[in-house]
């Protein structure tokens, strides 16, 4: 991609309060003295295309309004891109920022994504001061980012044979695989010392002749000891004796009689109750006492006559009252006449009753006498029962005792003949013992032996692998340090082209052959930091022809200041050059 600004022109931008317009060419002097806006120009190209100030910064926007703060702050950029007419008017008024790209409003990103890509490789470009500016990392990020990266295929390939080694033990990271591989070679090492020092330590034990052992008198005793121990029959004559039999059966017969009689006792014939009749007599008492009031109402009571004035009849007013009275008690000596019969009723049934219920006390005395008598009867027969088997019980125990005692004496015999056995025995199986553990010591003692016959094997492979192992990783390190040094030369070939005095590091190799991240900016040997103006400038123009030639990105270069040159390296692509003058207005000549 190839741009060239043909024309610009601004107002309100910086110290250009009006419009004011250069025509520009490949090859471009601004001339002037200081303070005139010679590197207004530089800052217009930026502006209008990035939105940033020369130095990428996007809040230095009012920084760039002129000081008497205009209404409108616009810079429009005409150029060539790839031979093609452009427009691009970058305008701010007020707080709102527009861009438009042949007449087309648009966004920075949209003329990043179509132009200048990254902005600061545009402005390493533009400014030849700004990369050199960058902080290390952000430098060396820029360059990462730009450079073709080293083909790993195409050094492997480079390496011959060793390709092979260092993918046999899993090279991937370049930057790491180093350090790996003297870690893995130090414990490789540390454990090939431990290895060589077991070597003492697989010493076989003596293996002496198994015993052999005759059990054959252990045998014989212990068939003697049995003998005598099935010999004594005290088990068997006690089973002969025969246990005697509780009269249990009977003994229940006998309970569930004397049961059934005691419940027929309970089931004696019920008397029956007597009716209640206090509840009517206390009734009829009440009934009298209504009577009596109520008649001594009706004898007290004082007939009223009064003489009707028209017809001359005589009325008693207690008329009605003493008819009333009189019903009343009419009613009361009924119904009092019903309850003396019912009561009377009563009193008759409840004689009967009494009269039955002497009957059936009589009857069930009679009945609980005999069922008495017949009780102790069963009482008596329970307890000959209970004395017959207390005697049974007795008998058995004698019998049982005079063989206990009969065999007591015999056991003593037996014990002493068992236990003089028994020693016999002990003593011959602890000598089986002895016999069988000294023979499993042997059996122990072999398969140690061919434990340590394995190990000591096993030590020997190890020790062959680990020593073939440190072979090849050191093989591997050779092989790995030939790969870093192959990869830096690369690096330099692709950027030695275009670079003259500078030189740029981006790592370097340490002692150990390691590549550690790095990044440096050198100029004719000396660090950027000690350069004059003047180196920087030539140091910042060799790395923006890098920049422009790696990506094939030919964009402007304005260099401010360039009086500090004696000769400015022509490039190729547009170049304008800022230098001051004695003249008090700013001239442009467009060289080609």
């Amino acid at each position: 991609m190839k741009l060239e600004v043909i024309k610009i022109s601004a107002v309100g931008f910086k110290g250009y309060k009006d419009n004011v317009g250069y025509t520009l060419g490949y090859r471009t002097l601004i001339l002037g003295d200081n303070g005139l806006g010679k590197s207004t120009v530089g800052e217009e190209i930026a502006w209008a295309l990035t939105g940033c100030n020369i130095w990428g910064n996007e809040r230095a926007t009012t920084d760039l309004v002129n000081n008497n703060k205009p209404k409108l702050t616009e810079v429009v950029l005409d150029f060539l891109l790839d031979g093609e007419p452009q427009t691009i008017i970058r305008r701010k008024k007020g707080s709102s920022n527009e861009v438009y790209w042949n007449d087309q409003r648009v966004t920075t990103n949209d003329i990043a994504r179509d132009i200048f890509k990254n902005k600061d490789v545009f402005l390493s470009i533009l400014n030849p001061y700004y990369f050199p500016n960058l902080a290390p990392k952000d430098a060396k990020q820029l360059l990462s980012d730009v450079l073709k990266p080293a083909n790993r295929e195409e050094i492997l390939n480079e390496l011959g044979y060793l390709k092979q080694v260092l993918l046999d033990n899993g090279f991937r990271m370049p930057e790491t695989f180093l350090s790996d591989a003297r870690t893995d070679l130090k414990e490789h090492e540390d454990n090939l010392i431990f290895l060589e020092g077991r070597k003492s330590t697989f010493v076989p034990v003596e293996v002496g002749e198994k015993k052999t052992f005759d059990d054959t008198e252990l045998k014989k005793l212990r068939k003697q000891l049995d003998k005598i121990k099935n010999s004594s029959n005290l088990e068997s004559e006690l089973l002969k004796l025969e246990k005697p039999q509780q009269s249990t059966a009977e003994l229940m017969e006998l309970n569930t009689q004397e049961a059934t009689l005691k419940s027929s006792i309970n089931n004696s014939i019920p008397l029956q109750e007597l009716l209640n009749v206090n509840y009517k007599k206390s009734r009829k008492d009440e009934l009298l006492a209504e009577y009596k009031s109520k008649k001594k109402r009706l004898d007290d009571m004082e007939s009223k006559i009064v003489k009707c004035d028209n017809c001359g009849n005589e009325i008693d007013l207690t008329k009605e009252a003493k008819e009333m009275l009189k019903k009343e008690l009419e009613d009361i000596k009924e119904y009092g006449l019903n309850l003396a019969a019912e009561i009377k009723d009563i009193e008759t049934k409840n004689a009967e009753v009494e009269e039955k219920n002497k009957k059936i006390e009589s009857a069930n005395k009679a009945k609980q006498n005999e069922i008495n008598l017949e009780l102790d009867k069963i009482a008596v027969k329970k307890s000959e029962i209970l004395a017959k088997d207390e005697i049974a019980k007795k008998e058995y125990e004698a019998k049982k005792q005079f063989i206990l005692d009969k065999h007591k004496v015999a056991k003593v015999e037996i014990n002493e003949k068992v236990n003089f056995l028994k020693a016999q025995i002990s003593a011959i199986e602890a000598e089986e013992r002895e016999v069988i553990s000294f023979n499993a010591s042997i059996d122990a003692a072999i398969k140690q032996n061919e434990r340590i016959a394995e190990d000591q094997e096993q030590n020997t492979i190890d020790i062959r692998n680990s020593k073939n192992k440190i072979e090849q990783l050191k093989l591997a390190i050779d092989a790995a340090k030939q790969y870093n040094s192959i990869k830096l030369k690369k690096q330099s070939e692709q950027i030695k082209p275009y670079l003259d005095k500078v030189e740029i590091q981006f790592e370097k190799i340490t002692k150990d052959g390691e590549l550690k991240e790095d990044f440096k900016i050198v100029y004719d040997g000396k660090e950027f930091n000690k350069l004059s103006a003047s180196e920087k400038i030539k140091a910042g123009l060799e790395i923006a022809n890098l920049l422009i030639n790696i990506q094939n990105l030919h964009f402007p270069i304005f260099v401010d200041d360039s009086e500090s040159i004696n000769v400015v390296p022509e490039l190729d692509t547009q170049m304008i050059k800022a230098r001051v003058t004695l003249d008090k207005e700013v001239k442009v000549e467009v060289l080609e």
